[in-house]
């Protein structure tokens, strides 16, 4: 049984809040994420994982063949909520068509990156964060890369995308004059 199972596809979910607090998020994962496990990912989920090291975190992995599923929660605390971030990283793909399923909490990679390809079948992008944010992709960035997601069959979006100005406007406008 544990030959077979040495082959298996894996399914893995780090949860940061939960690291034991003696060692730093960085060693912790780097005992959970090595070149043996990251061969057989299929699926992997970063949750509640500090900012300050997701870089570090993600550039632990090694090629990651068969990762179809990927999950990226960010943790980044100040008033108000979780402060959404770009993050200018990559995974270790074959190929950036092999990722079916995406889903980031508080942070988004570029709208161009190669993780947005058109194979995928399931996106969700949360912003626990209330107000509009740099960050956050706009209306207009959100339906150019809709559009380029032709097998997309879930779409979760909260709190995304940004609203137009002119509907921030409006927004206010309606808020000022009541019912």
């Amino acid at each position: 049984v544990l030959e077979r199972a040495a082959v298996q596809p894996l399914r893995m979910k780090l949860q940061y809040d939960m690291q034991p607090s003696s060692q730093s998020s960085v060693s912790w994962s780097r005992q959970w994420l090595t070149a043996t496990v990251c061969a057989r990912l299929q699926r992997l989920e970063l949750d509640c994982i500090p900012e300050k090291v997701v870089v570090r975190v993600v550039r632990l992995l090694s090629t990651t063949p068969q990762l179809n599923d990927f999950t990226l929660s960010i943790q980044n605390w100040h008033d108000g909520g979780d402060l959404p971030v770009i993050l200018h990283t990559e995974l270790p793909l074959s190929s950036p068509s092999q990722l079916l399923r995406i889903s980031f909490s508080n942070c988004f990679p570029p709208l161009s990156s190669p993780m947005f390809s058109p194979n995928l079948t399931h996106l969700s992008l949360v912003v626990t964060y209330y107000d509009p944010h740099p960050a956050i992709p706009t209306v207009d960035e959100m339906v150019r890369l809709l559009s380029g997601l032709p097998r997309l069959e879930q779409l979760r979006l909260e709190n995304v995308p940004i609203p137009n100005s002119h509907d921030i406007d409006h927004i206010h406008q309606s808020e000022t004059l009541g019912p």
